[in-house]
């Protein structure tokens, strides 16, 4: 068990404790916040609606329309590229993310390459979470 099952966003349970993963970030479920060892990371409700609804479900792919079904009502406005929507807020999480590593100690930091790795795409699939990112053996 890998500490993300049964997870579900925005759902109360006293007992799911703040998840730090590896890399130094930390993602509470219950309080729906993200942090970066210690420090909160200022997200907009949109960014943090992607953001956990990617994390509940670690490693599983979701299409880009299955994302939008799931944060939004049919009846609202969406411009035509639905992708780009997707794509520009996993981009500002990901730069929210590198931008707090610079308040951090340099012997401290995790590589901004390897927080990025959190947040994946899969070629014409969509877009998963990943809690346990690695670097490719040629970096």
């Amino acid at each position: 068990m890998n500490g993300f099952e049964g997870l579900q966003p925005g759902k109360e349970s006293p007992e799911v404790k703040p998840l730090v993963l590896k890399t130094g970030v930390e993602l509470d479920f219950t309080k729906r916040t993200l942090g970066y060892r210690g420090r909160p990371i200022q997200l907009s409700f949109g960014e943090k609606d992607l953001l956990f609804l990617l994390a509940g479900q670690p490693r599983t792919v979701m299409s880009v329309d299955a994302i939008i079904k799931k944060l939004y009502k049919e009846e609202e406005f969406f411009p035509k590229d639905r992708k780009g929507v997707v794509k520009v807020r996993l981009s500002y999480i990901r730069r929210k993310l590198i931008d707090a590593t610079q308040q951090t100690p340099p012997q401290e930091r995790t590589s901004a390459t390897l927080l990025k790795r959190h947040f994946q795409s899969h070629h014409r699939r969509g877009y998963y979470f990943e809690p346990d990112p690695t670097l490719p053996e040629e970096l």
